[in-house]
């Protein structure tokens, strides 16, 4: 039975519950929210499958009926917090295939400083990625001291370099090819948006 597209909770995700054909490479996008950058992702890539991990539970809820409606195959959404599940989901993917790329795009900023300690790239994370990720990490925010943070976190680890050597200088275009919605409304409006693509060191 195909329950690809199933709402997941749990932290010890197997990729073979959730995908039809869970040995293609995986694309695991962290904050998903709506999902529409998941949908588009999967949609245009059908040789790649897409994860979409949100901690809220009724946004993760709502991608799924709306996968399930669509009938696509190859995009799951799973409902957790991943600076606590992520390691635990990267590792059943690896059991049955790989991750080919991470993002992580327009978290929450939590500008309150006792807030911080929530934002989603934590030294945790990063280290789970480098441990279950053999491609790259795409980062990208429309506010310049989170994406900072971000990629600070990321070219700090020995397992990763960032694409471009100064790190005042941001990539672009956008190496997925396709745009979030928060992407396309910053835009919209004249603002910059922040991107940093990180590669896994030879």
């Amino acid at each position: 039975m195909n329950v690809s597209l199933t709402v997941v909770s749990c932290a010890t995700v197997q990729a073979q519950q959730l995908f039809a054909n869970p040995s293609l490479p995986f694309h695991v996008d962290v904050g998903c929210a709506r999902g529409a950058f998941c949908f588009d992702l999967a949609r245009s890539n059908s040789n790649i499958n897409v994860l979409g991990i949100e901690i809220r539970r009724p946004l993760a809820a709502h991608c799924s009926k709306k996968a399930r409606e669509l009938g696509m195959p190859n995009v799951g959404f799973v409902s957790c917090n991943a600076n606590v599940d992520l390691p635990a989901i990267l590792q059943g993917i690896c059991a049955v295939s790989r991750v080919a790329r991470v993002s992580i795009q327009f978290p929450d900023p939590h500008w309150k400083v006792r807030h911080q300690k929530r934002r989603v790239v934590q030294p945790g994370l990063v280290a789970a990625v480098a441990e279950h990720c053999d491609g790259d990490v795409f980062l990208q925010s429309d506010v310049l001291e989170v994406a900072a943070e971000m990629r600070r976190r990321f070219r700090d680890h020995a397992s990763f370099a960032d694409s471009v050597d100064d790190p005042a200088v941001w990539i672009n275009p956008n190496p997925t090819g396709v745009p979030t919605e928060r992407e396309v409304a910053t835009f919209a409006k004249g603002l910059p948006v922040y991107r940093a693509l990180i590669n896994r060191r030879a």
